[in-house]
């Protein structure tokens, strides 16, 4: 049997090693392969691949497609294994939330080959029925079983023929954004009631609608306060474990530099003397030296103290990229500030429409009926 290390590249950009080769063939004479990928070096891949060959040579190899594996079993002995070496920390904590929360409760102890559509249009069910954002849960659950057709332990993704319910009416809450004077007034308190830091923190998101990832990564060797710019290149994420790892923005276009308003310049000078000041800060200290969850209780606090609803810190972005439209920037101005792929995103996700611009809409309507008349 011949066995070759092979070199990929995941869609992610990452470089990556996978091996397979025929062990023989089974009691019906069909081949069996065995196929492994996802090593992050050759060496890794070289020992995986001499345990499986051992394996075989001591009559100890089970092929994967003559084992019965509960969804459960399988996720967490193979598929996670495997989607941790491919993707980015909180990538990966994402897909665990969902599927260990959601989906191992529902599916967890059922063999793969007993995973009917029917079973899994009920988790469908129930889930819209619980939650109102079900449909990435259901992404993540199906990938796992994406990953056991791959191997040809199933022939066909029971998730892949099930339809996807209309999410039950939750109770309406405050949009994930404010007006200007509600922005205005979270920002004053903020300089009122919090420290420097954190008022320079969402100054900052505030204004640059820079994600809350790219804001954590900054250093001071990012900013030039005599430009009035920041450069944005990279984001910070987390694992599993609450550990901060530093990675390059996912697409090209998130590398992106933004000029900032003369407030927030000013607010970033003065926090800056106070870290020189206190703390010898150098050109690569990181701005923020909190954590994510830290980011989210200020934004909290503030506007319980400013007494407005709350949002999150990406809600800061989203209010961004609507005052932009509001401002009357192009789609391809606002794309490029906020560091999107495609402008389509921005005018489809993070744009909303001010009771002002409204009116205004119905108004220039309006002016145009009666030129037509």
């Amino acid at each position: 049997m011949t066995q070759q290390i092979k070199r990929y590249t995941t869609p992610g950009g990452k470089v990556r090693y996978k091996f397979s080769f025929s062990a023989g063939q089974d009691t019906t004479g069909k081949s069996i392969m065995v196929r492994r990928q996802g090593f992050k070096t050759k060496r890794e891949a070289q020992a995986a691949c001499a345990k499986v060959l051992d394996d075989i040579a001591k009559g100890k190899y089970k092929p994967l497609s003559e084992k019965r594996w509960r969804y459960g079993d399988f996720y967490e002995q193979f598929f996670l294994p495997q989607y941790k070496r491919a993707v980015r920390g909180s990538t990966y904590s994402l897909l665990r939330i969902h599927i260990e929360k959601h989906i191992l409760p529902l599916i967890g102890n059922v063999y793969l080959d007993k995973l009917t559509p029917y079973r899994c249009q009920q988790v469908a069910n129930q889930l819209a029925d619980e939650m109102k954002s079900y449909k990435e849960v259901i992404v993540h659950a199906s990938m796992v079983v994406d990953e056991a057709v791959k191997l040809e332990m199933l022939t066909k993704n029971p998730f892949k023929k099930i339809s996807l319910p209309r999410p039950k009416k939750q109770e309406d809450k405050p949009e994930n954004f404010y007006t200007k004077e509600e922005l205005a007034k979270f920002l004053a308190t903020a300089e009122k009631e919090e420290s420097l830091e954190y008022f320079a923190m969402v100054q900052l998101l505030a204004d640059s609608g820079m994600r809350k990832g790219e804001a954590l990564a900054l250093t001071w060797a990012d900013v030039d306060l005599a430009k009035g710019s920041v450069s944005i290149s990279k984001t910070v994420s987390h694992d599993a474990k609450g550990k901060l790892t530093v990675n390059d923005t996912k697409t090209a276009a998130g590398r992106r530099v933004v000029y900032l308003l003369p407030k927030t310049v000013q607010v970033l000078i003065d926090y800056h003397e106070q870290q020189v000041k206190y703390f010898a800060k150098g050109d690569q200290d990181r701005l923020f030296n909190v954590a994510a969850p830290t980011v989210n209780r200020v934004v909290n606090r503030v506007a319980k103290k400013a007494g407005l609803h709350n949002i999150t810190p990406h809600g800061l972005r989203h209010t961004n990229a609507s005052m932009l439209a509001d401002a009357r920037l192009t789609p391809a101005q606002i794309q490029k500030r906020l560091g999107h792929k495609d402008y389509q995103i921005t005018l489809e996700t993070y744009t909303h429409v001010s009771d002002d611009s409204n009116k205004e809409s119905t108004n220039q309507f309006g002016d145009w009926l009666g030129k037509s008349k």
